[in-house]
This record gives C-alpha cells, structure tokens and sequence, in this order.
C-alpha cells in the first residue's frame, strides 16, 4: 500500500503521504541536509562585511604612489607596538630605516 516517510529538519518536520501524492522524497534529500546549516550564510556574510569594513583603507598610500609597509588586520602597521613586543622609539626608528630613500 502506501508509506509515509517522515523527513527531519532542524527548523521544520515534513510529513509526506505517499498513498495521496506522488512526490520523490529522494530528491529533496541534499536540500534538507542545508537545514542544519541555515545559520551560516549570515555568519559568513558578516564576516566578509567586517574584513571589507576593517580593510577598506589597508592601500590607500599605494593608491597614491607612497610606499608603505603592508599593515595586518586590526592593528595595522603598529602590531608590534600594541602587543608589547617593541617599545614605540625602537619601532618607529626601524620604520623610519626602512622607508628611508622611498617616495
């Protein structure tokens, strides 16, 4: 006779009557299995908008024909000075040495 399969999904339960409808539940398997994941297309798009948003700056003196150090996330070009691994003379003495002579 008919069976009736039962498909789960986190957000939803699906009921399907086979006797009454003449659906391919298989069909509708991968797209279930994305159920589960629902949450991480907002969570990738957010942290794409925030690195665009922290990084939007990052070449602005390239854009202008200046050299400059490549800067890292968050902290710029003056990492080792937030993070306490350089004092701020000795840094901005090795910045100086390095830019020296560049436009």
């Amino acid at each position: 006779m008919g069976e009736l399969v039962i498909i789960y999904c986190t957000s939803h339960l699906l009921l399907s009557d086979t006797r009454f409808k003449s659906v391919n539940v298989m069909s509708l398997d991968p797209w279930l299995d994305l159920c589960d994941y629902w949450w991480l297309v907002p969570l990738l798009l957010a942290l794409l908008s925030a690195r665009l948003y922290l990084t939007r700056n990052y070449g602005v003196w390239e854009r202008k024909g200046l050299f400059a150090l490549p800067p890292t996330l968050l902290l710029g070009n003056n990492g080792p000075v937030v993070l306490g691994r350089m004092h701020f003379n000795d840094f901005h003495t090795e910045f100086y040495r390095k830019l020296k002579g560049k436009k």
